[in-house]
């Protein structure tokens, strides 16, 4: 009889280096089990910040994609947060029923130009804010280029979308996850370096650097645009996170660009970008 590994997860999570690193760490804990089949108990009654909330539905394709069963069971309020949020539907979830098939089942999965497409259109649209026309056309543009490359740089078969307010509303956030590679692994691949996990995360960072072989494939996150997103965010005062391996980078308009090291790897990459509700700004491009 094959015995499954029990998790009990009762951490507070909120957007903050410790809570990336408390996650990373559950990422390890599952994919490093020695046990195939893992059985996840969400007890959460603390802060449980929305960020973190995608994170945990990512987690029956993260444990998929790397051989790992994974059956996921919480307590009324997990189940609340996740219901809320459309990754489950808590009418249809008793107690002590494993809600790992719904997440799965109700991720946003990106694997193609369409689905690319759809979802960049939703986030322009539903985004609090009022953009010039050009503005509009030029991050849809960009957005939807930070989702393909997420698909060409991760050596992934899909990537999961997310969006969601925060805050009463007051933030709109857009997210990206992949189960791949990572950011730090593919530049030192394309190096052949063993460089520090920081070390490649800087490199891929700088403006005209990119693991692209001569198709074109595999861009890092330079190729996403990621200096007008940058500036919308300086404009907006909104933020970006990126994590993976063991590095977290931020940015916001106050702090400029932060790197951040991890005492555990984030397995895959996350992308990650607020955008403060504004009514009384109309946005241009200048």
């Amino acid at each position: 009889m094959i015995m499954a590994k029990n998790i009990v997860w009762n951490q507070s999570l909120i957007t903050a280096k410790p809570s990336f690193e408390k996650f990373a760490e559950l990422q390890e804990t599952i994919l490093f089990a020695k046990e195939q089949e893992i059985e996840l108990f969400i007890n959460i009654e603390s802060r449980l910040g929305l960020s973190f909330l995608f994170c945990l539905s990512t987690l029956p394709a993260l444990a998929q994609s790397n051989g790992k069963e994974i059956r996921i069971f919480c307590n009324s309020k997990s189940k609340m947060l996740f219901d809320r949020n459309g990754y489950i539907s808590k009418e249809n979830v008793e107690a002590n029923t494993n809600i790992a098939p719904q997440l799965y089942q109700n991720s946003r999965i990106i694997s193609d130009v369409d689905s690319i497409y759809n979802l960049v259109t939703e986030i322009t649209k539903e985004a609090p804010i009022e953009m010039s026309d050009d503005l509009a056309a030029l991050f849809t543009s960009k957005v939807g280029e930070m989702y393909n490359n997420s698909i060409e740089h991760s050596g992934a078969q899909y990537v999961i979308g997310g969006k969601y307010y925060k805050n009463q509303k007051n933030k709109y956030c857009f997210a990206c996850y992949d189960t791949g590679i990572g950011i730090p692994n593919k530049v030192k691949q394309h190096l052949d370096s063993d460089m520090s996990d920081l070390a490649a995360f800087k490199w891929a960072m700088k403006r005209g650097h990119s693991t692209a072989n001569r198709s074109g494939y595999m861009q890092v996150p330079r190729g996403l645009g990621l200096g007008l997103l940058q500036n919308f965010a300086k404009t907006n005062n909104g933020a970006i996170r990126i994590c993976s391996g063991s590095v977290l980078y931020t940015y916001t308009p106050q702090k400029g660009d932060r790197y951040y090291g991890l005492q555990h790897e984030f397995k895959g990459t996350l992308f990650e970008m607020d955008i403060i509700a504004d009514n009384h700004h109309r946005y241009i491009l200048k």
